[in-house]
């Protein structure tokens, strides 16, 4: 219901622009302090102190955010200043358009939070954040916190927008934006949620499929990322033993035991994947088409990426993150694995 006050509508505007200014601001400090240095160090073995993979986990695409929201804070400002012949409902909903990076960053959250925690036992990694926290133009910040801020700021967007257009008449040029931009607002928190439900289904899916497959495989914090049908073959023979699937998680790679070569993985559990909307081969989410075809599939077994060692002609690779490039490499170009005393090794 539409209240006249023009007086709090101005507070409301110069509210929002100080607020993105102050979120802003902390975003850039977490990266300039903390992200970025330990990015660097981590592409030095021997100076780094958490590792690619950790780094990629525990910070995500959080340079996106600060990319969108900088652009969104310059061209409110713009706005203040310059309001003539412009719309803020127009501004607002340009830059809430480019919010989706959000959607990962929230998917990703409570996982980064949890790898965080674990990286707190390392003691180097503890006394760089008590420097970090230390050093000049930081605040009383913890990683934990600095995760947390990306969700409260769509919340605050939100109550923003329902606040503006309370106090913006019918016929106001704002109008249409702002409602729009709220309801995109509103899509990303709640657009978490439902794409939480969906990675559950999923999940379950492939519990249901596969025999003995641990029930610990649905975790809120784990991703199906790709998969691969394979087979495994004799050492010395060179002659199939049996025919398997590898699925990948976001921390995990599990193996297990398929019928046949001449039938998929994925699709004995039921599972597809969409191809990809700009008409080319690529295929994203997976989806639940068709019920499962159970009992087919047996657990072999799996194993965390980060207790995986990846082995070339040039010796061991110890970096995971590098390893998950390797892995999405032999997804593509290798169709066969060797396992050996208990050890896989993966031909590419």
């Amino acid at each position: 219901e539409f209240i006249k006050d023009d007086e709090r509508r101005r507070y409301l505007l110069d509210e929002f622009i100080k607020t993105e200014a102050n979120y802003l601001s902390t975003l850039k400090a977490f990266v300039s302090l903390i992200v970025e240095p330990l990015r660097q160090r981590a592409k030095d073995r021997n100076a780094a102190i958490i590792g690619q993979y950790e780094c990629a986990k525990i910070f995500m695409n959080i340079d996106d955010l600060v990319h969108v929201t900088n652009d969104f804070y310059n061209d409110l400002v713009q706005y203040r200043q310059h309001p003539e012949g412009k719309s803020l409902g127009d501004v607002c909903l340009k830059h809430v358009k480019r919010c989706d990076c959000y959607n990962n960053f929230l998917l990703g959250v409570h996982n980064a939070r949890i790898i965080n925690e674990k990286q707190l036992k390392n003691g180097a990694y503890l006394n760089f954040l008590e420097k970090a926290k230390n050093s000049k133009g930081s605040g009383s910040e913890t990683v934990y916190d600095y995760l947390a801020l990306p969700g409260q700021r769509v919340g605050r967007y939100t109550m923003y927008f329902k606040e503006l257009i309370k106090h913006t008449t019918d016929d106001h040029v704002d109008l249409p934006g702002l409602r729009q931009a709220l309801v995109k607002a509103e899509n990303i928190a709640n657009m978490t949620e439902e794409i939480h439900t969906q990675i559950m289904k999923i999940f379950r899916r492939l519990l249901q499929s596969i025999q003995h497959c641990p029930e610990s495989l649905i975790s809120f914090q784990r991703r199906f990322v790709s998969y691969i049908d394979a087979t495994e073959i004799d050492v010395q023979t060179s002659k199939p033993i049996q025919y398997v699937t590898l699925f990948l998680f976001s921390d995990k790679v599990m193996l297990v035991r398929r019928p046949a070569s001449d039938v998929d993985g994925l699709d004995l559990c039921g599972l597809d994947q969409r191809m990809d909307n700009n008409g080319s081969d690529h295929r994203t989410e997976f989806f639940i088409p068709k019920e499962a075809n159970t009992g087919k599939l047996k657990f072999i077994g799996w194993a965390n990426l980060t207790d995986l060692d990846v082995f070339t002609g040039t010796g061991k690779i110890r970096d995971c993150y590098f390893f998950l490039l390797l892995l999405f490499i032999y997804f593509v170009f290798c169709y066969v694995f060797v396992r050996q005393d208990q050890f896989i090794y993966i031909a590419v």
